[in-house]
């Protein structure tokens, strides 16, 4: 069994992630948004290599980034992942055009 992955929030992802909370409270949408952070927080702490698309292999900081959109609410989250230690920094979540968050 693969231990779990600490994760942590880096870059744009804190102000954007506040920005989706206030929308989703102006529009009644908390209990959407925080299903969708449940999902994206658990399934990068069991599987990230596995539920994100790889975009870019930074060989200099030994980790790859990833990439995924989930639908049916147009959220893109992208986040990076160590080669070799179990750690996962989530980089960035915003609302597509069309989501209900934009």
């Amino acid at each position: 069994m693969n231990p779990e992955f600490t994760v942590g929030n880096v870059g744009q992802f804190p102000g954007q992630l506040d920005r989706l909370l206030r929308v989703a409270e102006e529009r009644g949408l908390q209990a959407v948004l925080l299903n969708i952070l449940r999902e994206v927080r658990d399934e990068v702490q069991r599987h990230p290599r596995e539920w994100g698309d790889p975009y870019t292999n930074l060989r200099a900081l030994n980790v790859v980034r990833y990439g995924r959109t989930l639908l049916p609410s147009a959220i893109r989250v992208e986040y990076a992942v160590h080669n070799e230690k179990p750690f996962v920094w989530l980089s960035a979540i915003w609302a597509l055009p069309g989501s209900p968050f934009a």
